[in-house]
Order: C-alpha cells, then structure tokens, then sequence
C-alpha cells in the first residue's frame, strides 16, 4: 500500500506525492490525476500558461465555471472562481514542497 505525502491542500484540491510509487496525485473534488515526476512538472507549467487565458460560463445547473482542457480532448476539468484559485494555489505550494524535500535529500 502506498504512503502518500501530502505536499498541499486547498479547498477542493488536494496533491500528494508516493514515495514508493514516485508518482503525483491530484485530488480535485470527485477527480484524481496520477503523474510522474516528469509528467506532473509538464502539467503544472501548461497549468500556469494556461493563467489568464480562462474563459467562465454558466454551466447546466447554473453555476458559473471555467473549463481547464487536458492533452486527452474527451478530458475536461472544471473550475467555480475559488476552485481555480485553490487549484492554482495548491500546484504552487506542491512543487516548491517537492523542491524543499529535494533539497533536504527526502526524495
């Protein structure tokens, strides 16, 4: 069984990392996304220049979201404004913790 730390949380969004596996985890509400140490830093740089490009509509039950594409076109993630902030938060706070156990030889 994998023993995850967790490197950061914020609202909706929670992101550990495996030492055994070496692998990322992203908890957003009811979605989880899995990525390995090259893969995750890939993800969180497209995440930030994707920054300030958000497009916000209303989706069906009324709640006004924005819409975060992955490389998968059938793959969306969806955001409120305070989720987004949280998730954009929380990616931040992950890697400079992953820098930090770098540094201290954790990793």
């Amino acid at each position: 069984m994998c023993q995850s730390r967790l490197l950061s949380a914020n609202g909706q969004t929670s992101i550990t990392y495996c030492d055994q596996c070496k692998a990322h985890y992203i908890w957003q509400d009811s979605s989880l996304l899995s990525f390995d140490a090259g893969h995750f830093q890939s993800f969180v740089q497209s995440v930030y220049d994707y920054k300030g490009r958000e497009k916000f509509f209303t989706c069906p039950d009324g709640v006004v979201r924005m819409m975060l594409p992955t490389p998968l076109p059938e793959l969306a993630l969806t955001f409120t404004f305070s989720d987004w902030a949280n998730f954009i938060l929380s990616l931040e706070e992950a890697s400079y913790m992953m820098e930090v156990y770098q540094m201290v030889g954790k990793l």
